[in-house]
């Protein structure tokens, strides 16, 4: 972490740009994004500047310490946006790649399966209308009550 950080302003502006997800346990960045939608922080230091960090990088490295030359901050929950350091771990640039394929190939399967299950239980004929729907599901943007609530409306048409 950089020096001379003016702690006490920096945690009192963190907490104030996340959320806690209660069913993932994500905290959720609502503060400004950089590239790829991992969340920005600027760190202010004692002599009134700031210093533009990432969200998750901030977080990790206050509950763990500097990151370690050569190695990236993974997030274990694959959510760009979570700055849960419980959530982040540390390793090679090599190991999130391999998370990243393994969560590909996992993801593509389960999506196979939602797919045809979403067709199934909604009734829905037409791939666009269920694609959509598995494609949020898959990427976490609807609640499990959110979908219960298009399943049944789904069931009315």
């Amino acid at each position: 972490m950089v020096n001379n950080v003016d702690l006490e302003k920096a945690l009192e502006s963190f907490q104030k740009k996340y959320t806690v997800n209660e069913e993932t346990g994500c905290w959720e960045w609502s503060g400004a994004l950089g590239n790829g939608g991992y969340g920005q922080f600027g760190i202010p230091l004692i002599d009134g500047t700031y210093v533009s960090s990432s969200a998750h990088k901030f977080a990790y490295e206050l509950k763990n310490g500097v990151v370690p030359k050569g190695l990236v901050i993974r997030h274990k929950c694959h959510r760009r946006n979570c700055v849960n350091p419980d959530h982040l771990s540390v390793g090679t640039n090599a190991d999130n790649q391999m998370d990243r394929k393994k969560r590909v190939f996992k993801e593509k399967e389960q999506y196979e399966k939602d797919l045809a299950w979403l067709m199934g239980i909604t009734g829905i004929k037409t791939h666009t209308k269920a694609h959509r729907l598995a494609l949020r599901l898959l990427r976490r943007t609807i609640s499990d009550s959110e979908l219960k609530t298009i399943v049944d409306a789904a069931r009315l048409i």
